[in-house]
Parts: structure tokens; C-alpha cells; sequence
């Protein structure tokens, strides 16, 4: 399956992003619209959104540092090795992880 590109991530942030902040004002103005009065999941809703916004400007930032969107470069000990043999060596390294915190 290949990797989204830096475009197409953008590409489904950025709608997104603008179609959240255009139902939360729908939201508000059909609140005002009829006179209501704004309840705790107004104000829950507001914060959601705020958390959006920080969670795309976390996905931006991978985006800018190339963490995200582009192909990890190839790790060059694991190329040569099998699937078994690779998944051996990584229990191997976590091991000797632990023993080096626990000692």
C-alpha cells in the first residue's frame, strides 16, 4: 500500500478543518436563532474543536519536518535480513533495553 503524500494529507486536513469550524458556527447560530441559551455541550464542543486545531497542528508539523507523508528511509542492517530474523533481533534489543534500566 503506498504512503499518502505531504498533498493528500493536506489535502483531507485542511477540508476537514474548515467544515469543523463551519458546523460549530451552525451550530451557534441556530442556538442564537432560536433563543436558547448555550448548555455544557456547546462549551464541550468549543473545546473539541480547539483540540482539532491542535491536532492538525501536529500533523502540519510532521508535514513540515518531513516525519509525515514521506517514505522512511531503509534501516541499512535490516535489509539483508529475513522477516524472522529481523523480528529476532528487535526482541533481542529490547531485551538488552531492559536489562540496561534494570541493572
Amino acid at each position: 500500500m503506498p504512503i499518502p503524500g505531504p498533498a493528500a494529507i493536506l489535502g483531507s486536513i485542511i477540508p476537514l478543518l474548515f467544515f469543523d469550524v463551519i458546523v460549530v458556527a451552525l451550530r451557534f447560530y441556530a442556538r442564537r436563532q432560536r433563543r436558547q441559551t448555550l448548555q455544557i455541550d456547546d462549551w464541550l464542543i468549543v473545546i473539541a474543536l480547539v483540540l482539532v486545531f491542535g491536532l492538525a497542528a501536529i500533523l502540519f508539523y510532521g508535514i513540515d519536518v518531513k516525519a509525515l507523508g514521506y517514505a522512511a528511509p531503509p534501516m541499512p542492517e535490516m535489509r539483508a535480513r529475513s522477516e524472522v530474523t529481523a523480528s529476532d533481533w528487535s526482541i533481542v534489543t529490547a531485551r538488552k533495553a531492559c536489562v540496561g534500566k534494570m541493572a
